[in-house]
């Protein structure tokens, strides 16, 4: 018997195959049109090639490498203004906060004193025992009449349901996501907000690496990482972030409160010796600002470099710039932990420590626990403390904020902290990586521009 429908199925299937060649077409084409740095575009492009119905879908949900919405909203709220970075500010006292509990237990103090707002910022906000006590005492502070702004990002707080978002409203909080996971023509899940900020009062701000999570107090498992804590004038700049951010994820009923809470911040009174820059950058930025600032801090050093990341995953441009620096006799010294919280990273992780350690860098693998700070020191002059890790992901697909401090006691502290992390590490020797790793590395760095 002659089965009638197989040729539809014949067809059927021809077309599904000519419009997943022509999508990757599409995708080629939009790929060497973009701005896109070049790594990750040959990656891209390799990919649709060779594989589109892989690439295909892939692209869609990953590809993009520019938020356009997010420079468009910003421009309408500067009213036409350049989005400049802001200047230098003195007259900043920073404290360097390396205990997860220490480092709590002095955002719940000042956030009990906040007399005007507060504006909270995080990646991951978990529901944990921490997290429902922070949400607690925001609500206390709203129902006292400090004017409360809290923003997450979707993806990084998956935990933080509707639930507990409808009762911080019901409360008197503001609350908005950043890039809800919504299915929809130009969704894309790669664009994430990687800040952990916390302003108060305009005058007292917090920053780093920590989210709000109990594995980040470091009780039950050692957690490494480093928080600032800011007073002075350099907290402005951290407002201004958060309201970019702000008016571009919060529904418009929400952001006249920020404007009008903003226009109230109280006069900035010099707190200390510190000078302090804040850089905020991400896809919504025409340039790579990221990029730049690390590749500045690299070119500019005379004498030395550490860098402290958990994830070491550079593109090629920084690459050289290490390789340079090494060449010019500048010690460059990196920390990373001895395992990240993924396989697939920490073999590409291990692919570029490999290369850098046999270039001549010195390489510690931390011991104790997971690190996870981000640190950047140069010439024991200036210290970059933030959210933006030392690969593509922070440089070209997060939003991320760190900040210099440019003093030289501060500058000291921060290296004698480092020395502390070297002593429990284990100074790595390029013969200890195993042939396996070594080799998957070789060939999973491909993919590298992706992570």
């Amino acid at each position: 018997m002659i089965d009638i429908f197989q040729p539809v199925d014949a067809v059927i299937y021809s077309v599904l195959i000519g419009c997943v060649y022509a999508l990757a077409i599409r995708n080629v084409w939009a790929i060497v049109s973009s701005e896109m740095n070049p790594s990750a575009a040959a990656t891209w492009i390799l990919i649709n090639i060779s594989f589109p119905f892989l690439g295909v879908p892939l692209y869609f949900f990953l590809g993009q490498s520019k938020l356009r919405l997010y420079s468009k909203r910003r421009r309408k709220r500067l009213k036409g203004r350049n989005h400049d970075y802001p200047p230098l500010t003195s007259y900043n006292k920073i404290h360097l906060l390396t205990s997860g509990q220490g480092t709590f237990d002095e955002i719940f103090a000042e956030i009990e004193n906040a007399k005007d707002y507060i504006l909270i910022q995080y990646y991951i906000f978990r529901t944990d025992r921490l997290g429902l006590k922070f949400i607690d005492l925001l609500i206390k502070k709203a129902q006292q009449g400090v004017k409360v702004f809290f923003l997450y990002d979707n993806l990084g707080s998956l935990g933080l349901t509707g639930t507990h978002t409808r009762n911080m409203k019901q409360n008197g909080i503001y609350v908005a996501r950043f890039l809800p996971l919504r299915i929809r023509f130009n969704f894309q899940i790669n664009f994430r907000n990687h800040r952990k900020i916390i302003v108060i009062d305009g005058h007292k701000a917090f920053m780093g690496g920590m989210n709000v999570g109990v594995e980040y107090l470091g009780i039950e498992k050692h957690w490494r990482d480093t928080q600032l804590k800011i007073e002075g004038p350099g907290c402005a700049q951290f407002s201004q972030t958060f309201a970019d951010d702000w008016s571009f994820a919060a529904s418009p009923k929400y952001r006249e409160p920020l404007d009008t809470a903003l226009d109230h911040r109280s006069e900035h009174i010099p707190q200390g010796p510190c000078a302090t820059k804040v850089y905020s950058f991400g896809p919504g930025d025409d340039l790579d600002y990221g990029l730049y600032l690390f590749m500045n801090l690299i070119q500019n050093a005379k004498e030395s470099i550490y860098i402290a990341t958990p994830y070491l995953i550079p593109d090629l441009v920084l690459e050289r710039c290490l390789e340079l620096a090494i060449i010019k006799d500048i010690k460059v010294v990196i920390i990373v932990p001895e395992r990240t919280d993924s396989i697939v990273v920490q073999i590409i992780n291990n692919h570029y420590v490999r290369r850098l350690c046999h270039r001549g860098a010195q390489i510690y693998l931390y011991q104790a626990g997971f690190m996870h700070q981000k640190v950047v020191l140069v010439d024991q002059e200036k210290a970059l403390v933030g959210s933006s890790n030392f690969d593509n992901r922070s440089i070209y697909l997060n939003f991320e904020t760190s900040v210099l401090v440019e003093n030289e006691s501060f500058s000291l502290e921060v290296y004698e902290m480092l020395m502390n992390d070297i002593s429990r590490s284990e100074q790595l020797e390029v013969n200890k990586i195993r042939f396996v790793e070594r080799h998957l590395g070789n060939i999973l760095r491909i993919a590298s521009p992706l992570f």
